[in-house]
């Protein structure tokens, strides 16, 4: 967010930031000219990106307990190869 970054979150509504991590980034966004922007959809969220970090669904040692509703949660948001073929999106 230093450099004047267009940050996009994209997942399921439950795993957004807490309100008082999205104001704090919103104000320093407002210093810098960054943006950012919170989401559901990955036709809102991958358009005009210069690149696209994923993160795994699940930490090292975290309760298998929470793995099937996890996975429920974030399977919709599996990044495929044809989301990133759209004309919008450099790969």
């Amino acid at each position: 967010m230093k450099l004047g970054m267009d940050l996009r979150l994209c997942d399921p509504r439950e795993l957004w930031p807490e309100q008082k991590y999205a104001t704090e980034l919103l104000d320093f966004a407002s210093t810098t000219n960054a943006k950012l922007r919170v989401c559901q959809d990955q036709s809102e969220a991958l358009p005009g990106a210069d690149f696209v970090y994923t993160d795994v669904w699940l930490s090292m040692g975290e309760s298998k307990d929470k793995w099937a509703e996890r996975i429920r949660s974030l399977s919709p948001f599996v990044l495929r190869t044809r989301a990133c073929s759209r004309p919008a999106i450099r790969t």
